[in-house]
């Protein structure tokens, strides 16, 4: 202690009997609590001496737990050093821990400096960090189980950092435990510290200390913290000038909009001029019979949307609004324009190559500001090329070229100043032009382009959602074509690609060289969100486990809704599935479901309904109790996995009876044979299972609907769950 200059020292696995105090000959304090008359487990802190007149009391909770709070200006610090249990114990005893952590911490004052240090037996590594950015670093050299996952949940609900997954050190100084022959190393003993807070840890001086001899395999593990309040940053681009005056910050916003609006774009001149195309894309409209039979089969008593239009109204408006609706939707929607669409064929895309072992590149495109720097005269150049009614592109054309712009800032208007680019924020007409300047730039770009992927006898060059892009190629070279291709084409329209954005992937491990766009080089990454979904080579489960996150960080963020005993268990239910649930459902459709999704699903149903009912596992009040609960809240109603195998099986259906490309995709196949031995489970393979059915035979059920009606409800039953008290 007095080698590292070090305030006050945590212990695990102390072992020790009871609880008490002890001084070491130094003058030094030891607060211990261990497990009645046995040697096991034990916790404690180690006070120097120069701070003992700082603690207002240490609290032993358990053999497991133990807290300390010091006076210290301008708040008080908490401490409290765990000792979770190891991979030998079950689940129900890790709960109990965590369970007490969250009494110990709901009992804590609000304004104390919380740090949560110990040995929690766990794993976080750097395959967490992008879907838990907020509660851990990407520093680490293990992979993440099923223990760090908990770690991270309880870390996020509470709004706690892992402090010493922070800052890059070697990997001596990140391992926090040893096997006895020194071979094995692990990272499992953390500090964690309130987010709010982060700034004032010292990240050079958290880590790990291999060489200090403390007669254990564990490390010593060490946080330097030293309280800072927050300070204006200042800008890198220019120089640091905090402007006050009304006058000079509208002067400066309307500064910089000009400069990003009122400019020519460096492009070529050719784009401008470009002959007319004749093409006849005739699409099938939607029925009037159809829109009838949507208004009719909407719920009453539901919240209006947006538009403040509650059901009952358009159902009361008869015929009339039936032929108002009826051209609305026809003027508005294209089928296979969805994001669960486009997630779906790239999942399958994946998927496919990965298991016929050929190899599958990927560039997601980013642009720089791709909506505000839309060239107008490209634009209109461009709709005249796609045989856009001239009239049309006249009053679109007057629309910008007439209009001026100005910043409102506090009520006061900057100088006005023409704009040249962008598409106009909120204007209904702005994502169409969007769409049809990005068609030109993809169509230009990919003209007599090779080496696209094939599938089903189709070639696909990209996926595109607006400005969301996924370029394919099936090999490195190809891939460089079409990147220098879309660098060069979209310069020309006055577009730029993010280099910071773009990203590069590749499937099944290929190693892949630089490729380089205006002399740097692109990022090659192992898994990309793309349109708010990860893709990855490891199928669904990065993505299942992101949305645990996020919806974990939901339910956090509604913490008051559910402690409030004002509001009816059926209320919080409904409010549960409305705004924490669909998180999680996202685009569950395109998911390929294992054994271990399915129990990660029906966990995290389980965990949500406990905090609801604020029943901790230490209660031990089972599944079943806690569902029949719910049940008498809400009625009758459908658990999570099967609503995900209701949507999946509903979404097989739709798809075998479109005629579109995500049916191409997924009735098509990939040339090259499958390795030997056992297959990873298909997304096909899914509807199969359900339905007992060879593939076949489910695309003739689903030819009708009535049939695959009936299938889905009979196929997404899940099975009883059993009795005990895990989620």
């Amino acid at each position: 202690m007095d080698q590292y200059h070090w305030n006050i020292l945590g212990i695990s696995e102390l072992c020790w009997k009871s609880f008490g105090e002890t001084s070491t000959d130094k003058g030094h304090k030891l607060y211990f609590s261990g497990k009645g008359n046995k040697h096991e487990h034990g916790v404690g802190f180690l006070v120097h001496k120069d701070i003992l007149g700082t603690v207002m009391g240490c609290q032993p909770v358990s053999s497991r737990l133990i807290t300390i709070r010091l006076i210290a200006t301008p708040f008080n610090i908490t401490i409290i050093q765990a000792y979770a249990p190891t991979s030998t114990y079950q689940d129900s005893e890790v709960e109990d821990i965590y369970e007490q952590l969250q009494a110990v911490l709901d009992q804590t004052p609000k304004k104390d400096i919380i740090i949560m240090q110990g040995d929690w037996n766990a794993k976080v590594g750097e395959d967490a960090y992008p879907n838990w950015k907020d509660t851990c670093g990407p520093y680490s050299n293990i992979k993440t189980n099923d223990r760090g996952l908990r770690l991270l949940e309880f870390a996020r609900y509470n709004n706690l950092m892992l402090a010493n997954t922070l800052g890059l050190h070697k990997a001596s100084r990140r391992w926090t435990w040893h096997s006895p022959n020194g071979e094995h190393h692990n990272q499992i003993d953390y500090i964690l510290v309130k987010k709010r807070f982060q700034s004032s840890v010292n990240i050079g001086r958290t880590r790990s200390f291999p060489k200090a001899d403390i007669g254990s395999d564990h490390d010593l593990v060490l946080m330097s913290f030293r309280l800072r309040l927050k300070k204006i940053k200042s800008s890198k681009a220019r120089p640091v000038n905090v402007l006050t005056e009304e006058q000079k910050i509208l002067d400066r916003w309307t500064e910089y909009c000009s400069e990003l609006y009122n400019r020519i774009p460096n492009g070529d001149p050719a784009v401008l001029s470009c002959p007319q195309t004749t093409e006849d894309d005739e699409k099938l409209p939607i029925l009037r019979e159809e829109v009838e039979a949507a208004v009719r089969s909407l719920k009453k008593g539901k919240a209006a949307g947006v538009d403040n239009i509650p059901a009952e109204l358009l159902q009361a408006g008869g015929e009339a609004i039936i032929d108002v609706l009826t051209i609305i939707c026809n003027k508005i929607w294209q089928s296979g324009r969805s994001t669960t669409e486009q997630i779906f064929n790239l999942r399958i895309i994946c998927e496919k190559h990965l298991q016929h072992q050929q190899p599958l590149y990927h560039v997601f495109v980013d642009f720089k500001k791709a909506f505000d720097r839309v060239w107008h005269a490209a634009l209109w150049a461009t709709m005249r090329k796609y045989n856009i009614s001239p009239n049309l592109v006249s009053i679109i054309q007057n629309l910008y070229d007439k209009a001026t712009s100005a910043v409102l800032h506090n009520g006061a208007f900057g100088d006005w100043f023409r704009t040249m680019t962008g598409v106009r924020q909120g204007c209904l007409l702005s994502p169409l032009l969007f769409n049809i300047f990005l068609e030109r730039i993809m169509a230009d770009a990919l003209e007599d382009h090779e080496g696209s992927v094939s599938i089903g006898g189709r070639t696909i060059t990209n996926l595109r959602f607006a400005d969301d892009i996924d370029g394919l190629a099936r090999g490195e070279k190809e891939l460089a074509s079409l990147v220098e291709r879309l660098d060069v084409t979209s310069r020309a329209y006055g577009m730029e690609i993010s280099m910071e954005k773009t990203k590069l992937m590749t499937n099944n491990n290929n190693i892949m060289s630089d490729i380089r766009v205006n002399g740097q080089a692109l990022d090659c990454v192992s898994s990309f969100k793309y349109l708010g979904a990860i893709v990855s080579d490891e199928g669904s489960k990065k993505e299942v486990l992101a949305r645990i996150a996020q919806t974990t960080a939901a339910l956090t963020q509604l913490k008051p809704i559910w402690k409030d005993k004002n509001i009816s268990l059926g209320s919080k239910v409904r409010l549960l599935r409305s705004l924490v649930i669909s998180i999680f459902l996202y685009a569950c459709e395109s998911w390929t479901l294992t054994a271990e999704i399915h129990q990660r699903i029906q966990s995290l149903e389980m965990r949500c309904y406990r905090r609801l009912l604020g029943i901790s596992y230490t209660q031990h009040i089972t599944n079943m109790e806690i569902l029949q609960r719910i049940s008498q809240a809400i009625g009758r109603h459908d658990d999570l996995l099967t609503i995900v195998k209701k949507r999946k099986l509903r979404w097989y259906g739709h798809i075998t009876r479109s005629s579109g490309l995500a049916k191409t995709i997924l009735q098509g196949t990939v040339q090259g044979g499958r390795k030997r031995g056992r297959q990873k489970k298909r997304w096909e393979d899914n509807i199969q299972e359900w339905t007992q059915l060879r593939l076949s035979e489910t695309v003739q059920a689903a030819e009708d609907r009535e049939r695959w009606r009936e299938l889905v409800d009979r196929s997404s039953v899940v099975p009883q769950r059993p009795s005990g008290v895990m989620g």
